[in-house]
This record gives structure tokens, sequence and C-alpha cells, in this order.
């Protein structure tokens, strides 16, 4: 029979988990285990708690008194410690831990991860591929997959002819124009905090390399130009704006970038300048021909790339309160580059819906988004769109949004989520929020907190 003070210990971690405190749910744990030294439960639930809190180190520590001390087994918590040592960058005992890990998705997915940053593209390729041929074909978990296993692809693809030599990517190699092209496929593939270290690398190495050839420095900066716009449009995606600024603003002034490019930097240094920092009177001109005209003048513009401008020009329009011009901008959009996927255009257009008194317009708009969105990608607009539908009294609409979310997000193991930390506080609110609109509905946060633990 269990004791009064065992269950107490696991009442109060239960109502720390169930408010999101992990820091206090690493406290109670330590506190529990002096209590009941040999209690497993608590040792998982400090090791998962510290995991999510981004203290591998702390959470190996644990593992390593909790093994040493007999608390649990030698090949306990296996996955868990494989992850920790990703986490730390340690790629060969992450591999090591995972191979007494219990087999499945998850372990599978961490595997790639490993192989990816341990520069075997093969392997990782290997792995992206067995997962795909047992995914659904119609979910956000395939279209995860399969965005990583191009980046995969791209990667191997310009270290070696052979996609399946498993050559390495290294940033120490002489040619700096390979690093730039394999920075380009990263970035497009939605890899930006891998395609800026590459840049970075890459424009270092050319410095390096052209100043020992006795380039001029002009010449040399001709050179880098081109890298330096990449690393700014890399900066903008992670929306680090105001590094992405600096450099749009000191290449303004560079006279050698070559047509396009200037007119890709001079529109994205508009659109940034528009929310903020102005960018000069001199340049003032050539900034609104830029918004006004995006790249009907030039002809070295790839389709992507005037769909993009386009959309910007949009973003701007609607920045200075001109709704009926930046609805025209996004219907030349879905008029003329109907092939280009620009996510960020339907968020748009529902915030000028919005702007116009549209509410009705902008709630079919964001639930269409929050409906054919992955969990992840499509949080803000289900929360958006939720808001408006409670704000009509439209109350079953909003739990229907929901609990479609819920849905989608149930599926999602937290290992593969960028801010792990972030999307579990939006799912133990939206489940909360199910349960407030639902009262008879059995989606409790107790019961997001036990979801949460297991997904880990």
């Amino acid at each position: 029979m269990v004791s009064i003070a065992l269950e107490s210990h696991f009442a109060a971690i239960r109502d720390a988990i169930t408010g999101n405190d992990l820091a206090f749910v690493v406290e109670l744990t330590r506190t529990a285990l002096k209590d009941y030294t040999q209690e497993v439960e608590f040792v998982k639930i400090q090791v998962v708690a510290l995991i999510k809190l981004e203290k591998p180190a702390q959470a190996l520590d644990v593992l390593d008194k909790a093994r040493s001390t007999k608390v649990l087994s030698a090949n306990a918590m296996a996955y868990e410690s494989a992850y920790c040592h990703f986490a730390l960058e340690n790629y060969g005992k992450a591999e090591d831990a995972l191979k007494s890990a219990k087999a499945g998705p998850g372990a599978d997915r961490l595997a790639a991860q490993i192989a990816y940053k341990s520069n075997r593209f093969a392997k990782c390729i290997e792995i992206y591929n067995r997962l795909l041929a047992n995914t659904e074909t119609s979910s956000s978990e395939r279209d995860e997959l399969e965005l990583n296993l191009a980046a995969a692809k791209a990667a191997a693809a310009q270290v070696s002819k052979n996609m399946h030599a498993g050559s390495s990517i290294s940033t120490s190699t002489d040619n700096y124009e390979l690093m730039f092209n394999q920075a380009t496929e990263l970035l497009a593939c939605g890899k930006a905090k891998e395609a800026v270290v590459l840049l970075e690398a890459s424009e270092t190495r050319a410095k390096v390399e052209l100043a020992k050839e006795d380039w001029l420095a002009k010449d040399i900066q001709s050179e880098i130009s081109p890298i330096q716009a990449q690393k700014a449009v890399a900066l903008q995606c992670l929306e680090k704006v105001s590094d992405a600024r600096a450099i749009y603003v000191s290449l303004l002034s560079d006279t050698t970038l070559d047509t396009a490019a200037r007119a890709i930097v001079i529109h994205n240094a508009a659109t940034l300048g528009a929310q903020g920092d102005t960018l000069g009177v001199a340049r003032t001109g050539r900034i609104k021909r830029a918004i006004q005209s995006p790249g009907s003048s030039v002809s070295g513009l790839s389709h992507y790339q005037r769909a993009l401008m386009t959309y910007n020009m949009a973003v701007v329009q609607s920045l200075q309160k001109q709704y009926t011009a930046a609805r025209r901008s996004l219907g030349r959009i879905a008029k003329e580059y109907a092939e280009c996927t620009l996510p960020n255009a339907g968020v748009l257009s529902a915030g000028i819906s919005l702007k116009m008194n549209n509410a009705n317009k902008a709630l079919n708009e964001l639930s269409a988004i929050s409906h054919a969105r992955g969990a992840v990608e499509g949080v803000y607009a289900t929360l958006a769109a939720v808001q408006i539908a409670l704000a009509f009294g439209e109350t079953k609409r909003a739990l229907d949004i929901l609990c479609v979310w819920r849905d989608k997000a149930q599926n999602i193991s937290l290992v593969t989520v960028a801010k792990p930390d972030v999307f579990v506080r939006y799912y133990f609110g939206i489940c909360q929020l199910i349960g407030w609109l639902s009262p008879e509905s059995s989606t409790l946060a107790g019961d997001a907190a036990r979801h949460v633990h297991v997904q880990a």
C-alpha cells in the first residue's frame, strides 16, 4: 500500500506539472528522493523536467547517480541519455546510448539527427527514407520528414557526386564557393541557423584566400557581397532583424553588387526599414521605387524572387495602412505566382481583413490556415481564429478549431520541436481552454501533462 507521505510527494509533483512549473518539479523530486531514495519514478520525472528546461548536463548527472546507486539499471532511460548527449553535441556518446534505447520512430528520428550533425548524410538519408515508408501520406509529420530529408540530400549533394558516400560538410575547406552553395541549399530547406554558420565561414575563407592571391580590397568586397546578402536573408529568417538590417544598410553603399542582388537587398531593407529604423534620406528614392515596382525592371530576378518581393510590398503597404493596395498585391501573387509557396501570405491577408473590418473573412482565412498547417506552424493562426470566433459567440466553432489542433499536436515528439518549452506551454494552454469551453471534455491539463511526459 502506498504511504500517505509518498502520495503527498506525487500529488505536489502532479500539481507542478499541471502548472508547467518545471523548475519546481525538479525541486520537488529532489526533496522526494531524500525521503524515498529508491523511487524510480521521481528520478524519471526529474530527468524529463531537466531536459525540458534545456539542462542536459544536469539530467545526465542525475542519470549517472541513479545508475551508480542501482536505482536505475545501466540501460534505463537510454533514449533520454542519448538526447542529452546530442544536445551537448557529444554525438558519438549519443549514438552509443541510443543503441540501448527501445526501437521506434522516436529513436529513429534522433538517430537521423545525430547522423546529420555528425555529417554522415548517407545514414541520415537512409533513416528518413525508412521513416517515410511508414508514415501516412497526408500528415504534418510526413511534411517534416520530407523537409529534413531534402536538407540531408542537399548537404550530401554539395560535398559529393555520390549522395551515399557519406562525405562530411567541413567549414575548413578552401572552397568558399562550395560553402556558399551548400548554405544556399540549406536555407532553401529551412535550415537558416546552419546556413548562417556556413555563410560566415565562407566569408572568412574568401577574405583569407583572396588576400593571399593579392586581390584588391574592392574586388574582395565584390566577391563577398553576395555571401553577406545571403547571410542577411538567413538572419531575417531567424528573426534577427537588427543584425539583418545592419548588413542590408551596409550593402546599400556597395556599388559592386549585381543588379538582381541589389534589387533584393534594397527591397528587404525597405521592408525592415518600414517597421522601425529609417535608412537615411539619401536612399529614400531608391527604396520607394523598389517598393512600387518589385523587380519589374530587373530581368535577373527569378519567378520566386519576384513573388517574394511582391509579398514584401504587400507587407509595407499594410504597415503604411494602405490596405486596399496591400490586398491587390496579395491578389497579384495568387494570380501570377500561384506555384510559389509563401506561408505568411495567408496570415497577412487575414490581418488585412481585420484592419478592413471584415472579421468573418479573417476568421475563415485563419481557420483554413490552422487546418492546413501542422501543429507547430499553425499554433498562432489557431489561437487568432479562436479569439475571433469567441468574440462572435461561436463557441462550437472555436472548440472545433482547438480540437483539430490538439489532435495534430498529440502526434508530435518534443525532440523534433525547435522550442519544446514554448510548444508545451501552448499545448497545456489549449488543452485547458478546451476543458473550459467543453466541461464534459476529458481533455484536461492533467491529461496533457501525462501526454507530454510520454512524448518526451
